[in-house]
């Protein structure tokens, strides 16, 4: 027999729906999530060592975003690529918990992004950034509020 949690996890449910469909907290990693974050570039230097040209990377450094996840599943994506604004809103929902390892599904219009989070405390974490190139190393995220 399959509980209600078990379909709810397996589901990849929102937190919302986790929390009060299936009657149970999600995990404290899924609570930190809603907020407003802040990311920079960390680069890998040996990952774009020999892939990236010194002007992709330089623009690489440069690049900032930030990040609002409501707990209703909205996700607002602001930042600057070089001089170049953009802000866009997406949703998303939770895939996966390991340890203090989040997986969620980002879909923006037909893109959907499976994202890795990795929590270091209740106020930062971090997202690998790889591409078929190279890796190009993480964004670390602050909690703005």
């Amino acid at each position: 027999m399959v509980s209600r949690l078990q379909i709810c996890a397996w589901g990849g449910v929102l937190i919302v729906g986790w929390a009060v469909g299936c009657g149970k907290a999600p995990p404290a990693p899924v609570q930190n999530l809603p907020g407003n974050w802040q990311g920079t570039i960390v680069v890998n230097e040996e990952g774009v060592r020999g892939t990236l040209k010194e002007d992709e990377v330089a623009k690489l450094r440069q690049m900032k975003m930030e990040l609002d996840f409501h707990a209703d599943g909205r996700l607002v994506v602001k930042g600057s690529d070089g001089n170049k604004p953009y802000a866009s809103e997406a949703k998303w929902e939770l895939v996966g918990v390991d340890g203090d390892t989040l997986t969620i599904k980002s879909t923006e219009g037909s893109d959907e992004k499976v994202i890795d989070i990795r929590f270091d405390d209740k106020d930062s974490f971090t997202t690998p950034l790889k591409t078929e190139r190279a890796d190009l190393g993480a964004m670390k995220f602050r909690r703005l509020r």
